[in-house]
């Protein structure tokens, strides 16, 4: 029984890598034909509603102490609305692969906060992981570092890790007395609403319904299957299996990523790119390997 419970757990875990790989290519048709403000509110919205549903349909209490409130709101603007808002500008400026690599060195970046902020010790793993994972950034950044700059989308992209990082260090500090999925909901309420905000300042109402168009199919697939769906899966594993289980979505997620853009978008990743991921890759492994890390917390 544990056994088959095992295979399960990494069924799903494998199902969460391809659904977040997959969703950076897809969201990028949404992000082209609706506005990155938009594009992200009208898919946190989105989510919302159906995780709220999710929760309703499994008799998950949605209750979230008013004292506690605002542990969910600092890390839903730091590590969601801001993950989610430079994420989008990232892919606009920036290839889509190389922007799923560097937002998925979170893990690296969270055990350097875990060291300042938790006293997390630093050992041998945790500086192996950190030296590979400023290796691969660095590989990913020498393009444009050899032609005297510093690419504008590999620092929103570095931006969204880190803050990504912060949100997930600051819910280790200050945790709260709420089931996971409604803790989730709640965070994703807060939010919506700061994108949603930022949506009519920047861009303006949401448009009328276009039809069918790519950018509609896009922002189905970032609303039902990235952020609902992938949320689910990921809360529902990390309760039933060990930590390094369900890493294993986290790092397919980059490679997945890599791949979907060559496939859907046309990219052709360069020798930088393939080097990056690979170190990127491994630093998340070697970080993770070593205790439970920090849980992401968004699809991006």
């Amino acid at each position: 029984m544990q056994a088959y419970s095992t295979r399960a757990n990494l069924f799903l875990v494998t199902l969460l890598g391809l659904i977040w790989g997959f969703n950076w290519p897809i969201v990028k048709l949404a992000i082209v034909e609706y506005g990155p403000w938009t594009t992200r509110a009208l898919s946190l919205s989105g989510a919302t509603a159906v995780m709220a549903l999710m929760a309703w349909r499994r008799g998950d209490s949605l209750r979230l102490p008013l004292r506690q409130q605002w542990r969910a709101f600092v890390p839903a603007v730091v590590g969601m609305a801001m993950v989610n808002i430079l994420n989008a500008y990232a892919q606009m400026v920036m290839a889509t692969g190389r922007t799923a690599i560097i937002a998925f060195s979170m893990p690296v970046w969270a055990t350097a906060l875990a060291v300042v902020v938790l006293g997390e010790r630093l050992d041998g793993r945790r500086a192996l992981g950190l030296a590979l994972g400023v290796c691969g950034l660095a590989a990913l950044a020498w393009p444009s570092l050899a032609q005297g700059g510093f690419s504008a989308g590999v620092a929103l992209a570095l931006a969204s890790a880190i803050c990504w990082a912060c949100g997930a260090v600051f819910m280790k500090r200050f945790p709260v007395e709420s089931p996971p999925l409604a803790f989730a909901t709640w965070q994703m309420g807060y939010a919506a609403l700061l994108l949603t905000a930022g949506m009519l300042a920047f861009e303006g109402p949401a448009p009328a319904w276009r039809g069918f168009t790519p950018g509609f199919w896009g922002l189905a697939y970032n609303i039902v299957a990235a952020q609902a769906l992938g949320t689910w899966i990921w809360f529902g594993v990390l309760t039933r299996s060990p930590a390094s289980v369900a890493a294993i979505g986290t790092l397919m997620t980059p490679g997945v990523g890599v791949v979907g853009a060559m496939l859907l978008l046309g990219e052709i990743p360069s020798p930088a790119d393939w080097t990056g991921l690979a170190l990127v890759v491994g630093a998340c492994a070697v970080v993770l390997g070593a205790r439970p890390a920090p849980a992401p917390r968004s699809a991006a």
